[in-house]
């Protein structure tokens, strides 16, 4: 442990945005009384003598937020709709420990494998730069996560959203589109695949996928919608999706 106070938003980062090393340190410097001016080399170095730590040990403190962060963010962003799925949450997290803990390549960041935000959780492994046994347990975490989702309809949910999403020619470069819920969210409601809202592009939609989309929404009894206010996915309560969806009728019928 490090004989001088490490300031919470160090030891606990907040999720809702990125933890980044040099903002970090000059807001430590300047908590201290100190100036947070210069380059990042030289705010580190000034935190250092500040703090009267080695270079080692105040590397560790601040890629520990750095990992506290990402882990935070992963864990929302995979559990959050689904909090009793505690074996696989945990899983998840030895794992995530154990790639971090990785020494890193010469030249190199420490690896660390996670759901891409905006999209529905799946994790990439870079195999090629894990060790053997490490690589297969992250080949078994992908066959644990495919059981959680199946069976979790919030989650197949969210999968199969994005697939639409992904799939409509008019999408961004994130597929999702803010507001479109709404949109999707009474197309199901309606009962009926056609008229489509979104572009069929790659002929996936077909009157099978569409009744399953139907069955999902009515299992998860809940939305996926983009949240402004914390930026990411959310899956909410029908009560709390009407409340967000009203608020959308602007947005969307400007662009009928």
């Amino acid at each position: 442990m490090p004989e001088f106070p490490v300031p919470r938003y160090i030891t606990d980062p907040p999720v809702n945005e990125f933890f980044r090393v040099d903002d970090a340190a000059r807001r430590w410097l300047v908590d201290l009384g100190e100036d947070a001016g210069g380059t990042h080399a030289e705010t580190i170095d000034r935190l250092r003598t500040r703090l009267g730590a080695s270079q080692d040990q105040l590397d560790a403190i601040l890629e520990e937020a750095t990992f506290q962060n990402c882990l935070g963010r992963a864990l929302i962003d995979m559990f959050e709709a689904v909090p009793h799925e505690i074996e696989a949450r945990q899983k998840f997290m030895r794992l995530a420990r154990k790639t971090w803990g990785l020494p890193p390549s010469p030249g190199r960041t420490r690896l660390w494998i996670t759901p891409r935000r905006h999209r529905a959780p799946s994790v990439h492994v870079p195999h090629s730069d894990l060790p053997g046994p490490l690589a297969a347990e992250w080949r078994d975490w992908n066959a644990t996560w495919t059981a959680v989702v199946a069976r979790n309809p919030p989650l197949e949910l969210l999968q199969r959203m994005q697939e639409v999403f992904d799939n409509d020619s008019a999408g961004d470069a994130f597929g999702w589109v803010f507001g479109k819920e709404r949109w999707f969210y009474e197309w199901l409601a309606r009962g009926r695949r056609d008229p489509m809202p979104f572009a069929d592009t790659h002929a996936i939609i077909t009157e099978a996928y569409y009744s399953r989309l139907c069955e999902l929404q009515a299992l998860a009894a809940g939305w996926w919608c983009y949240d402004e206010k914390v930026e990411r996915l959310r899956f909410v309560s029908l009560a709390e999706w009407e409340s967000m969806s009203a608020k959308l009728y602007g947005l969307l019928d400007r662009h009928r």
